[in-house]
């Protein structure tokens, strides 16, 4: 019965992930703009990001930032969940430095705000839809 409800189980979070999306998302696509970096050990620097949401199911999106300051460039990876309509927060990872953080996104038209924070220090970006 265990093993039955477990593949029940399996199946229907298959049929979910499976499911068509629906309506276009606002956050999905490609999304680029400036902001700043503040290491918890060193000075605040600019960056310079690109940044693509692909929407995973009604209420979850990837995100894939590729971002550089003057001294590095950096690549993260993670998933956001909808808070509500136009607003977004997730995980993100850098593997490279092994850093993980926490991301807020609020949406407001071709405009986009983003706050990041991890143990390493914390950020915001200004985007637009590109």
């Amino acid at each position: 019965m265990a093993r039955t409800f477990l593949i029940v189980a399996a199946l229907f979070t298959l049929a979910l992930s499976a499911a068509p999306v629906g309506a276009a998302s606002i956050l999905e696509g490609t999304w680029s703009g400036t902001g700043y970096v503040q290491p918890r050990d060193g000075q605040r620097e600019r960056v310079t990001c690109k940044v693509v949401y692909r929407q995973l199911n009604p209420t979850v999106h990837s995100v894939k930032a590729t971002c550089a300051t003057a001294s590095m460039k950096i690549i993260q990876t993670g998933e956001l969940s909808t808070v509500r309509e136009g607003r977004y927060i997730g995980d993100l990872a850098n593997l490279q430095y092994k850093i993980f953080g926490r991301v807020r996104v609020i949406v407001q038209g071709n405009n986009q705000n983003v706050t990041f924070t991890s143990e390493a220090g914390e950020g915001t970006l200004a985007l637009k839809r590109r």
